[in-house]
């Protein structure tokens, strides 16, 4: 079946009848009459944004779209003929993640363009504000425990949260109530990097954080925040780092 597609396909469904969908990279062909007359939507008005979709699911006069880093789309039409309406009901951050963590208290991953999320049951998850700096930044590797948090990534940014307590105010509409809330993986800072290279290596040892990455560069901290460097023992690069 020639569609006119170039670009990888991954996934077919039906919603019912003759009307089929494909859908790949930056890709979801349509037919609405089963014939050969089939139309890539993405971008088009009020069809699905440009992705990599791996998967559909068709339902009567429905379908269900995800793609990379958890992508979500859905598609429903009522009169059973003409076209659908696209949207995107479930959030989700579109980045690629890299490492992640339970420290005993919630789960924490982290992942490019300064995403760090965390999580209190590991299936709902929310974003948490980066220092300004870190917005743009690839974050490669994460440790920790219930006390200090450490972040590394490219370009040598190192970030870290402290099981600081800070004051949550809330209210249901007539009484208010103050309470101290841990800021642990919620509150974020930059630490002062003793280097530029690259890090994707993290770990706690006896009290001690420990980072490598690129040229085989290591350093220590024992706040998250002060580092210094360690002797080369390499000159290859470090990309996993671990402790027992």
């Amino acid at each position: 079946e020639n569609i006119g597609a170039t670009n990888d396909l991954f996934s077919i469904a039906t919603a019912g009848g003759s009307t089929r969908v494909y859908v790949g990279e930056d890709a979801v062909w349509q037919t609405l009459n089963g014939g050969n007359f089939w139309t890539n939507i993405v971008n088009v008005a009020n069809g699905p944004p440009a992705w990599t979709y791996y998967s559909v699911i068709g339902f009567t006069d429905s379908f269900v779209l995800a793609g990379r880093t958890g992508f979500q789309v859905e598609a429903v039409r009522t009169n059973g003929s003409g076209l659908f309406t696209w949207s995107t009901p479930y959030e989700s951050p579109r980045q690629w993640l890299w490492d992640s963590l339970h420290n005993g208290i919630s789960y924490v991953t982290v992942g490019d363009f300064g995403s760090i999320m965390t999580s209190g049951n590991g299936a709902e998850l929310a974003a948490e504000i980066v220092p300004d700096g870190a917005t743009n930044t690839t974050l490669l590797g994460l440790a920790g425990d219930t006390n200090l948090l450490v972040t590394v990534g490219d370009s040598g940014v190192i970030l870290y949260s402290t099981n600081s307590l800070a004051e949550l105010v809330t209210t249901n509409g007539s009484v208010v109530a103050t309470n101290l809330v841990s800021e642990l993986g919620f509150a974020w800072q930059s630490a002062d990097s003793p280097t530029a290279e690259t890090l994707q290596a993290v770990t706690l040892f006896n009290g001690e954080f420990y980072v490598g990455g690129n040229n085989g560069y290591v350093a220590k901290s024992v706040d998250g925040r002060n580092w210094s460097g360690i002797t080369p023992f390499t000159a290859k690069t470090l990309t996993g780092m671990a402790s027992s």
